[in-house]
């Protein structure tokens, strides 16, 4: 499949990453000039502090892992680390990356399709998926496989409107209609809403930027019984 006939967003979105030189690029580009690298720095912050609302965990699974940009903050909040992708290239380049950091477990596969047996996880981190999805419907089934594995906790990011970069975007988008940019922003109560839907109660929202990035990570917990 050439790049123009990748889908953008939407299902089928992440066969770009099967790639091996593309996962590189992928991998490499958080380090690339001072505004990625701030940015990831920041990102780093948001995840550390929404994994401080769980607290150490037995078992933590990453889907999608990708590069494993997430790993060495991860591990320092679990006793084994799993790691799950769509993309085996994503994934070896995350071992080649992160060569000292542990892994329990590697399984290649969409979410919805990994042969994983239900609430195998005490928590589950997907990061970087749901804004892909335009459709309530596909990321209901993204949303119900991810609580599907988990014991007790889930922690999905997605970007939110009402900010800096959404507004941009959206002028962006009216100046060019015939270059979507493949990223759903989303309001934060579907946010919250749709992961309900799956049994699970939200408990905290982490930003990234307040005001200004769109990206925020919701915790949610399983409910007991």
């Amino acid at each position: 499949m050439s790049e123009e006939s990748r889908p953008k967003a939407g299902p089928g979105f992440e066969t770009k990453y099967q790639d091996e030189e593309y996962a590189a690029r992928y991998a490499a580009k958080h380090g690339t000039g001072l505004g990625r690298v701030l940015a990831d720095a920041f990102e780093m912050r948001m995840v550390e502090r929404a994994l401080r609302r769980v607290g150490r965990v037995e078992s933590l699974l990453d889907c999608p892992a990708g590069a494993g940009r997430f790993w060495p903050v991860l591990h320092r909040y679990t006793e084994a680390l799993h790691v799950a992708d769509a993309s085996a290239s994503m994934l070896d380049e995350a071992m080649r990356r992160h060569p000292n950091t542990p892994v329990a477990s590697r399984s290649v596969g969409r979410v919805q399709d990994l042969d994983l047996a239900a609430r195998s996880f005490d928590l589950v981190f997907s990061n970087r998926l749901i804004h892909h999805l335009p459709k309530t419907e596909d990321r209901m089934d993204v949303l119900e496989a991810l609580g599907r594995l988990s014991r007790e906790w889930l922690l999905v990011s997605a970007w939110t409107e009402g900010n800096l970069a959404h507004r941009r975007r959206r002028r962006r988008e009216r100046r060019h209609p015939d270059r979507p940019s493949g990223r759903v922003f989303l309001p934060l109560a579907t946010l919250e809403e749709e992961v309900a839907r799956t049994g699970f109660v939200p408990r905290r929202v982490v930003s990234k930027f307040p005001y200004v990035s769109p990206l925020v990570m919701l915790v949610a917990q399983r409910p007991p019984g």
